[in-house]
């Protein structure tokens, strides 16, 4: 098992040095996917699609998606709730038993009622801000990678002023 992980990571690895862009550009696109790629259904059209708006490397924004798809969502999301319920003053215990009735009683028709709506919007702010946070580790650490393996100055790399 652990040698098809390494096997992953080090075709991810792989991916990202061979594509034909700055390293700021594909350490942000990767960064932006892993961000979009946090939220559930969210994924690789959103990470695509926004690469393209913010003009940054669109096959690495989908990897990072990839790379994160739903299962970091599962992961992150108790993290994301005690976020959510301390930046919008919520109590952090009665968040996640109310999430935890929500998932297994969940209706369609439940998601217009007003006590969805004060449940789900906590979660959605702790899911913003876990998942900044992780995509910007996650570009940062790229961008240091992908400079020492393509031997650039980075800081003064061929992005037209819009270096990392």
């Amino acid at each position: 098992m652990s040698e098809k992980i390494k096997q992953w990571f080090r075709a991810v690895y792989h991916q990202l040095v061979e594509i034909d862009d700055a390293p700021s550009r594909k350490a942000l696109g990767l960064g932006l996917g892993v961000f979009l790629g946090n939220f559930p259904g969210m994924g690789p059209i959103a990470s695509v699609v926004t690469a393209y708006i913010f003009r940054v490397n669109r096959a690495a924004a989908l990897v990072g998606s990839f790379a994160t798809n739903t299962w970091l969502s599962f992961v992150t999301l108790a993290l994301a709730v005690k976020v959510g319920a301390f930046l919008t003053g919520k109590n952090q215990e009665q968040l996640q038993q109310s999430w935890g009735n929500f998932r297994q009683d969940f209706h369609f028709k439940k998601i217009f009622e007003r006590e969805t709506f004060d449940l789900i919007v906590p979660v959605l702010i702790g899911f913003c801000v876990v998942s900044f946070v992780i995509g910007l580790c996650v570009a940062g650490i790229a961008y240091v990678i992908l400079c020492r393996k393509q031997k650039k100055r980075c800081l003064v790399d061929k992005t037209g002023g819009r270096g990392l």
